[in-house]
């Protein structure tokens, strides 16, 4: 006698693969592509696209380890970690977390360095 409440671990594991998967495979294509001979201009922009294609596996990785569920209580947002990581302990799900926020927080700084690049060279 199952409900659809004990569906919901499995339907949110598979949309976590769904969305970590292709995009893990993704940026692998497109990390081994920025080692393939180049256009004299794009030099400064392979290191560049190194590091943000590094950056977002980290991230699809420890989203994908976390599995991280986020539920608004009052002032706060909890974040209740659902993947593998509950296999290592609550410090792993932790340090995970951190790891994915600083991960995002990398990205959007070096999409920045790269938009003023584009714009100003």
């Amino acid at each position: 006698s199952y409900s659809a409440f004990d569906m919901v671990p499995v339907v949110e594991q598979f949309l976590h693969a769904l969305v970590s998967g292709p995009a893990l495979m993704l940026n692998g294509f497109v990390f081994f592509a920025s080692f393939l001979p180049a256009p004299q201009i794009a030099p400064s922009y392979s290191v560049l696209t190194k590091l943000q294609t590094l950056v977002d596996m980290t991230v699809a990785t420890t989203a994908l380890a976390t599995m991280q569920s986020a539920i608004p209580c009052e002032w706060s947002l909890v974040q209740i970690p659902r993947g593998p990581c509950v296999v290592w302990g609550s410090t792993a799900c932790y340090e995970l977390i951190t790891l994915t926020t600083s991960s995002l927080s990398a990205s959007v700084s070096i999409f920045i360095c790269i938009s003023f690049d584009l714009n100003y060279s």
